[in-house]
């Protein structure tokens, strides 16, 4: 999923777009892991 999303977002966005997007991404991605446990 992160080399899928990072592509669209690189090939989309470009480098700004995709930092962002993936800054977002692993802040949902630590909550929801630190929450399911």
């Amino acid at each position: 999923a992160l080399l899928q999303g990072g592509r669209r977002g690189r090939a989309a966005g470009g480098l700004r777009g995709r930092l962002q997007r993936d800054a977002r991404r692993r802040a949902r991605d630590q909550r929801a892991a630190v929450a399911l446990p």
